[in-house]
């Protein structure tokens, strides 16, 4: 699964892997620099091994991108990762490039339009 992410994420030019992705418990962990509308900003990711199916009770979240200097700004919890509600989608590719986008939106309606 780890190579199945990381060619994803690589065909994204916004984004570059700073640490390959790899099994810890449940979750595949990495980090990784995004840049968007010229702002570059590194987040940790949590990736469940049962995605693209959320975790029980988990409100749909499945993808955990974390940054504890960005507590503070809006749609950040207190542990400092991204509060956004993806849609339900069980075709791999397709969700993981949606939860980047995600993402991205975020960047620019919380970060950059702050």
């Amino acid at each position: 699964m780890e190579e199945q992410i990381t060619s994803i994420l690589r065909s994204d030019k916004s984004i570059e892997i700073l640490t390959p992705f790899c099994l810890n418990s449940y979750f595949y962990d990495s980090k990784i620099r995004i840049e968007h509308k010229g702002v570059k900003l590194d987040f940790d990711v949590s990736i469940p091994k049962s995605y693209p199916f959320t975790l029980p009770n988990s409100d749909n979240i499945s993808i955990i991108f974390k940054n504890e200097s960005l507590i503070g700004y809006s749609h950040i919890n207190n542990d400092g990762s991204v509060c956004f509600h993806p849609e339900k989608d069980d075709d791999f590719e397709r969700k993981l490039k949606s939860e980047i986008d995600g993402l991205k939106t975020w960047i620019y309606d919380y970060y950059i339009c702050k």
